[in-house]
């Protein structure tokens, strides 16, 4: 497959990155802990750590649960 370079800013909240004035025309990829920006503009794409990290673990035990 073909590689696409991506813009991605790290903010521990998805908010801090309008508040930090970043301009989102410039970002493709907000990964943060929480995501909290209610109007985030559609064209950026956030990862949530702290659901993503959740979910792993859901995974794991259902995992670790039929292997039993």
């Amino acid at each position: 497959g073909k590689i696409y370079p991506r813009r991605i800013e790290f903010e521990y909240k998805s908010s801090n990155f309008k508040q930090h004035g970043h301009n989102p025309d410039e970002c493709d990829i907000i990964v943060c802990w929480e995501h909290d920006w209610a109007d985030c503009p559609g064209n950026i794409f956030v990862l949530e750590l702290k659901s993503e990290i959740a979910n792993y673990i859901e995974q794991s035990d259902k995992t670790a649960n039929v292997n039993k």
